[in-house]
């Protein structure tokens, strides 16, 4: 090829690549065409003309003026004006069928569960080991005078449940569908297929033999809305809501003890994972321990995106301890020698 045509060629590539990228808003005065959004927060949008994209001048524009915010591949944003000077955003995605999926800004993934008041968090009487790696707080609770937990040969794992859990990380809302079905769905299934579950079977509980019933848990992230599980603010799932949650999976042919890691939320701000490690009776369904997490250490893996992304979370959570139950252990340590005793903050 000519080198006078391949320079066309590239400037052709380029213009395109550039029409396809490109965003619209609406205003409340009028239409901007033809923009790249550069960035995009709470309460403004930062955007470049498309034939200024290589110049270094972004225009801010508060949302207090913006309608809507249509982005190329189908996502959406509408701006609701509650006041002159309050507004929220809703988001939407319109797949390649011209489906279009609308965020739910109430939704909560355990809105539908009851809240049991009489569950309370206590702590170990000698907590350092445990302060260390999460902080100091209260996390233990215990309802097992039959001692199911302590005599039992055998635990079942089924697993890191997600269909509880949110996202808080505004930067990833507009996207929601996307992280949750290519790259939430990765963290689930590789963190509930892990082959360190095998290794350390007879480690992972002291004297307990660990059989491992994991797949449920690998799908659980498809039962959480698809548009609406990222959240732009802090979320928390109550204490008071496991026994109802433990009630509610599905788990049939399953006899003697259960354990469960139910996360709570993945939150970039904070950067964070959080959750309840859980025991049970599958017979009756009760909760016999529960041990809440929550792990404020987790850093930066690889940046590229598809593998930032799952890598961040999925070493974030692993970290955390979401394959590895501090409390249970120390708990039947502390049971076996007599020693173990609660207390509150």
């Amino acid at each position: 090829m000519h080198p006078l045509t391949s320079i066309f060629v590239l400037i052709g590539l380029t213009f395109c690549h550039l029409l396809s990228a490109q965003d619209t808003v609406y205003t409340t005065s009028g239409v901007l065409y033809d923009i790249k959004i550069r960035d995009n927060q709470v309460d403004f949008v930062e955007y470049r003309p498309i034939s200024e994209e290589f110049d270094k001048q972004n225009i801010f524009l508060s949302k207090q003026y913006v309608n809507t915010i249509k982005r190329h591949g189908g996502f959406i944003e509408d701006v609701v004006h509650d006041s002159a000077n309050a507004f929220h955003s809703v988001f939407s995605y319109v797949d390649s069928n011209g489906n279009k999926f609308t965020e739910d800004i109430n939704y909560n993934p355990a809105s539908s569960f009851p809240i049991d008041t009489s569950i309370k968090l206590k702590r170990f009487k000698k907590d350092e080991y445990y302060t260390r790696k999460y902080g100091d707080y209260n996390h233990f609770y215990i309802n097992d005078p039959a001692r199911k937990f302590s005599t039992c040969k055998a635990v079942t794992f089924i697993g890191v449940n997600f269909s509880f859990m949110k996202l808080v990380n505004y930067h990833d809302k507009i996207k929601a569908s996307i992280v949750r079905n290519k790259y939430l769905s990765t963290v689930a299934i590789k963190i509930n297929t892990n082959p360190g579950l095998i290794a350390y079977r007879d480690a992972f509980l002291r004297g307990k033999h660990l059989l491992i019933e994991t797949k449920a848990s690998g799908a659980s992230y498809k039962l959480l809305d698809p548009m609406s599980w990222i959240a732009a603010n802090e979320y928390d799932l109550p204490v008071g809501k496991i026994p109802a949650i433990i009630r509610s999976l599905d788990c049939p042919g399953l006899e003697g003890v259960g354990v469960v890691f139910v996360i709570e939320k993945f939150s970039k701000p904070e950067k964070a994972v959080s959750g309840y490690w859980v025991a049970f009776d599958f017979s009756t369904r009760s909760v016999l321990l529960i041990d809440y997490i929550n792990f404020k250490k987790v850093e930066l893996q690889i940046n590229n995106f598809m593998n930032g992304w799952v890598g961040y979370w999925e070493a974030g959570a692993l970290n955390a301890g979401v394959l590895l139950p501090l409390s249970f252990q120390e708990y039947l340590r502390l049971e076996s020698k007599g020693k173990f005793e609660l207390t509150e903050q």
